[in-house]
């Protein structure tokens, strides 16, 4: 069974990046947009992970990614 401390720790970070990020006072719009698809990318891989723990018979499919296309919106 995983130790999900290494998970702990990201999902903190996540929380940090989107607090700064909400209260930054860039008034670049584009930079903030960036900055929300980091982490919606990197929430969906520790999600994909966590999803494996819990679920240990699932597929690695991830139908919300294949959804969302590749990359962000040109």
């Amino acid at each position: 069974m995983s130790d999900l401390f290494w998970e702990t720790i990201q999902a903190k970070r996540i929380d940090l990046m989107a607090r700064l990020i909400t209260t930054a006072q860039s008034k670049e719009q584009e930079d903030q947009s960036i900055a929300l698809d980091w982490i919606a990318d990197i929430a969906g891989e520790l999600r994909q992970k966590l999803e494996t723990y819990v679920h240990p018979s699932r597929s690695h499919d991830d139908p919300v990614s294949e959804r969302r296309g590749s990359g962000p919106p040109q």
